[in-house]
């Protein structure tokens, strides 16, 4: 059993529980012996599929809560029970945002909003949101969204920290499942440009640094995580066909509405 300062004996709410992020989290928080482990999700399902991963440590209870992070109600049953607060319960598909404006601006920038001040009210030591990097110069309506949520959590003041970094790989929806999807059918592999580059990190790197940077001695801000080069998806693509040893053909699709040809982490100049 290990110890961290703002985990071990106290008590955790994770919003987003269910998602690949959500998930992987709650498993290295049982190993720091929580007192209780609260898991709040939407849908059934990813809540489940949770439980199923944890093996809780004699002495920690794990609550299972369903519902949204919108439900003030909710969250004012819970949040007096709460110590620390990670969430990441957010929509993270550009192109469906652009169709689904009101949902994504809802629960990002809604829930973000419900969260914080739930969690403000009730006394809550920390709260750290995780964000990503579209939410820099943004051109979408979830990179926008979790742009205003950044700010809204920056401007809370002590004990509210933002966690922005890149695309995780392999996380429920992203591209290189779908790849795989794609060349077991024999092809074509689809991209959306030569020249598209993304940051990219593994789950359990994203977890390693959220629970390090929550140990930090500031009290408040964004924590950026050094994500290294930019990777080209074209590469990726290339390296995921030549693995499988099943020659695929790969087909360009052209830019999603709301996607950008390349991200940044910061707020530095615009570049061409």
């Amino acid at each position: 059993m290990s110890h961290h300062p703002w985990v071990s004996g106290r008590n955790v709410l994770v919003t987003g529980a269910g998602g690949s992020i959500g998930v992987e989290l709650c498993v290295r928080l049982l190993a720091y012996a929580p007192k209780k482990l609260i898991l709040l999700n939407l849908t059934e399902n990813g809540l489940v599929q949770t439980q199923r991963r944890l093996r809780p440590l004699d002495g920690t209870v794990v609550q299972s809560v369903l519902g949204s992070v919108t439900d003030e109600a909710l969250l004012a049953r819970i949040m007096p029970n709460t110590d620390v607060a990670f969430h990441l319960a957010a929509h993270k598909h550009v192109p469906l945002g652009e169709l689904c404006p009101a949902a994504f601006v809802s629960t990002i920038v809604g829930g973000t909003r419900s969260v914080c001040l739930a969690a403000r009210r009730a006394g809550v030591q920390r709260v750290m949101m995780v964000s990503t990097d579209k939410a820099v110069k943004p051109v979408s309506i979830m990179g926008a969204s979790k742009f205003v949520a950044e700010r809204l959590v920056n401007g809370l003041g002590a004990g509210f920290f933002v966690a922005r970094f890149g695309n995780v790989l392999d996380s429920a929806g992203s591209v290189l499942p779908f790849w795989r999807e794609q060349i077991a059918r024999g092809g074509p592999v689809t991209i959306t440009d030569p020249a598209c580059m993304r940051y990219f990190m593994s789950v359990d790197e994203a977890c390693t640094l959220i629970l390090e940077t929550l140990a930090f001695p500031a009290d408040h801000g964004t924590y950026i995580f050094d994500m290294g080069e930019p990777r080209n998806l074209m590469a990726m693509a290339e390296a995921l066909i030549a693995e499988s040893g099943q020659p695929c053909l790969i087909q360009t699709t052209g830019l999603r509405p709301g996607e950008k040809l390349t991200e940044e982490l910061t707020e530095g100049p615009r570049t061409a």
